[in-house]
């Protein structure tokens, strides 16, 4: 990416001050959690806007000049900072999806016979739709046991083979078989098959009318608490025609034992058969019922790109540097103000574009600075961007770094990162943690899978490299244990929840926010 200089030349460095100061405006209560749609995406479009023409950065959004100019080198538009907030922005349709009645999900014997069992709504099962009707309903939906709910011939495995499930209801175990037997699949490192969405996707492609996940708090990488979080409104992109499932749901690991009993099973014993190659998918011998009703508003959110021109004859090439802006919005609980979650990385945007232009001579390639809308939601804005309208050519893209829950607990004499081996970025990551020196260290929790749960992940699945890198956790003052229980912590008490503040050292010795850690993370990128 350079012209002739190492990092070591490079004028500036990145204030864990600004950083602070950016977050600080982000999670305020003013912008009321960012959630698209609302007023707080029009506070922070708007602040993106001033924050990147402030440090010399250059709209790139659809209606751009840099845009006209990269399209056209013979045109000739005055590029500047000072042009109206559309240039920044390339605008993404949604549809909002607000349920307004849920029911149980009652359960009965297929043959008729036996008590009915209904699954209370957030207590022990959750659903959601995709689909754009206000009224959707699955009625005496057979139940089929799938395992984990994978095709994937590159492993030899198939969960769906000799059964069909049109029109029928599959339930599916989170996460992938090499959580449990480390010679299968990626062992414990989490592949995509083992996602959520995967399940969701594999099911649809199977003609299932409705998909239930069996919920743990290892193989999901969150508690249920989270999982319930994330489904009251919920967003959707425009529809693309494919067949979807009606029903999208989860239900509690007691909930799933109960449903097992009612089958006759015991949860103990099948679930372990699952994880085992040669495992049968196989009917349940019951039949499910669930109602929902849903408000369905079309909306319009944005992505929010800058950029700072190459000026090398790569200049057409572009590396992306990515971090979605959108958090959860006012909910019944308060605002989800999302401070870590992400407005620090987007003031770590803010901070990269400083930090390039200060630098602009030394630059080869374009840089682009691209905030994402409904990362929350399924990475749709980032999605939108890969799969549907790539504002530059994927082909010309050469790389996506993306940044997503930064460092809020002080500087660590390492880096990690996730989805080691994805691409060819990862030595580019050890020379730069060796010029700090610093060490690159292992995902720090490979059964999460957090590689796929972030922007760079679209951007993977259509052939641009992406990496993600994670805080490390050998803290310089307080060492490994420390930090990692400290992480724990905040993830049980702050991820997708109204405690995700900005918090100063002034306000709390325990919690208080310490960014020379971040500081220091993004100055690496």
């Amino acid at each position: 990416m350079e012209q002739g200089a190492g990092r070591s030349s490079l004028p500036t460095s990145i204030s864990a001050q600004l950083l602070a100061s950016h977050t600080q405006i982000l999670a305020s209560e003013e912008f009321e959690g960012r959630l698209p749609g609302s007023k707080g995406e029009e506070l922070t479009l708007a602040y993106l806007a001033k924050a990147f023409a402030s440090v010399g950065a250059v709209p790139a959004g659809t209606t751009s000049a840099f845009k006209r100019a990269y399209d056209d080198s013979s045109a000739q538009p005055a590029i500047s900072s000072s042009e109206e907030l559309e240039a920044w922005l390339q605008h993404v349709p949604l549809n909002k999806i607000t349920p307004s009645a849920h029911s149980p999900l009652t359960v009965t014997q297929l043959n008729g016979t036996g008590t009915a069992r209904a699954f209370e709504r957030a207590e022990e099962f959750i659903a959601v739709t995709s689909l754009l009707d206000p009224d959707v309903h699955l009625v005496d939906s057979e139940l089929v046991f799938v395992g984990y709910g994978i095709v994937a011939p590159e492993y030899e495995w198939n969960d769906y083979e000799g059964i069909d499930v049109h029109g029928k209801t599959v339930v599916c175990i989170v996460n992938d078989p090499g959580l449990h037997d480390p010679a299968i699949f990626n062992g414990t490192t989490l592949t995509y098959y083992g996602r959520w969405t995967y399940k969701y996707e594999e099911a649809a492609r199977q003609g299932a009318a409705g998909v239930v996940i069996i919920h743990d708090t290892v193989g999901a990488g969150y508690p249920w608490s989270v999982v319930v979080a994330g489904r009251h409104s919920h967003f959707e992109l425009p529809p693309t025609g494919a067949f979807d499932s009606s029903i999208k749901a989860w239900i509690t690991g007691d909930a799933a034992k109960i449903l097992f009993e009612m089958a006759g099973l015991d949860i103990a014993v099948e679930l372990p058969k699952a994880a085992k190659k040669g495992f049968r998918s196989f009917s349940l011998g019951l039949r499910g019922s669930v109602d929902l009703t849903n408000e369905i508003t079309p909306l319009r959110s944005a992505n929010f790109l800058a950029a700072i021109p190459g000026t090398g004859p790569n200049k057409k090439e572009v590396v992306v540097y990515s971090g979605h802006w959108d958090h959860f919005g006012k909910r019944s609980d308060g605002i989800a103000y999302g401070a870590r979650d992400n407005a620090l990385s987007v003031a770590a945007l803010v901070e990269l574009a400083r930090y390039f232009k200060q630098a602009s001579a030394q630059w080869d390639r374009t840089v682009v600075f691209m905030s994402s809308t409904a990362e929350e939601q399924g990475l749709l804005g980032a999605y939108y961007y890969c799969q549907q309208v790539p504002l530059y050519p994927l082909a010309n893209t050469v790389a996506c770094l993306n940044m997503d829950m930064l460092n809020i607990f002080g500087r660590t004499k390492d880096i990690a990162f996730y989805g080691k081996g994805k691409s060819e970025l990862d030595e580019y990551v050890s020379r730069a943690a060796g010029e700090q020196g610093r060490t690159v260290g292992e995902d720090p929790a490979p059964q999460n899978g957090l590689f796929y749960r972030s922007d760079h992940l679209p951007f993977a699945r259509v052939g641009v490299p992406g990496l993600f890198m994670a805080m490390g956790f050998d803290h310089v003052q307080n060492g490994r244990e420390w930090l990692v229980e400290k992480e724990r912590q905040w993830t049980a008490e702050c991820y997708h929840k109204t405690n995700d503040k900005y918090v100063t050292p002034q306000e709390s010795s325990e919690w208080g926010w310490d960014l020379s850690g971040a500081a220091e993370d993004v100055q690496l990128y």
